[in-house]
């Protein structure tokens, strides 16, 4: 969730995960909704911006490409220090009070999100900053001011890979997750491109095989597809018994 502590306006989106994808489309939706980038960005117990080894703190590939592309600067705060942090804290919790009580419902995420960017900033409406005397509302007109230009293209937030797939055509990524293509391709190297919800998977041409809804945890799945292996099955009947 973006904060911006001059005007104390904060942006939510609902992700199912906190992969590298989710931590790069996340801020990209709101930049393109306030129409801008800032110039940097201090982040707090992201999983999927990176990871901190003793003293060095370092990037996920696909954050840092993201970073790149927008032309922010990052640094990062400790987790566990929430007293360094109160204005973001206070602000995280307004919003778990407003727009996500009660739970919402809906059948889309995508749309969801969208209107869930006007809704925080309508929590700031006419509502004064309690350290300036102004209008939260106003002052943060005077953060979208002060911001820098949208690149010219979107960021893809898909970190691509490389993954054999087995002898039934399916390729595992993202640890224990597999997912089924078809049987055509068994033994051959593809491209897996996992994104913040899904996962699509490229056959050696380039060509889109398949794509997947991306599932969370540590434990195995199979995203398999019985459909897929009716072609093998017409040219080897005797196949049916396994």
């Amino acid at each position: 969730m973006p904060s911006f502590p001059h005007s104390n306006v904060g942006l939510a989106q609902a992700f199912p995960g906190e992969n590298a994808g989710c931590a790069c489309e996340g801020p990209g939706r709101a930049f393109e909704f306030v129409g801008g980038v800032p110039s940097g960005i201090v982040f707090d117990d992201a999983a999927g911006v990176g990871r901190r080894v003793g003293e060095r703190a370092g990037t996920t590939e696909l954050f840092g490409a993201c970073a790149a592309h927008h032309g922010f600067a990052y640094s990062f705060r400790d987790p566990r220090s929430g007293n360094e942090k109160g204005s973001v804290e206070n602000r995280v919790g307004a919003i778990r009070r407003a727009p996500f009580v009660p739970v919402p419902q809906t059948w889309g995420m995508a749309a969801y999100n969208e209107r869930l960017l006007g809704r925080c900033v309508a929590l700031s409406e006419g509502k004064p900053r309690w350290s300036r005397g102004e209008a939260e509302s106003r002052l943060f007109f005077e953060d979208r001011f002060a911001m820098s230009g949208l690149p010219a293209r979107p960021f893809s937030c898909v970190g691509y890979a490389k993954a054999k797939a087995d002898g039934k055509g399916k390729a595992r990524v993202d640890g224990p997750h597999s997912y089924s293509t078809v049987p055509e391709l068994a033994g051959q190297e593809l491209a897996v491109g996992p994104s913040a919800t899904g996962v699509a998977v490229y056959d050696r041409a380039g060509a889109l095989a398949c794509g997947h809804a991306r599932p969370r945890g540590t434990a195995p799945t199979d995203d398999s597809d019985p459909s897929s292996q009716l072609r093998l099955l017409g040219a080897r009947p005797g196949a049916w018994s396994n």
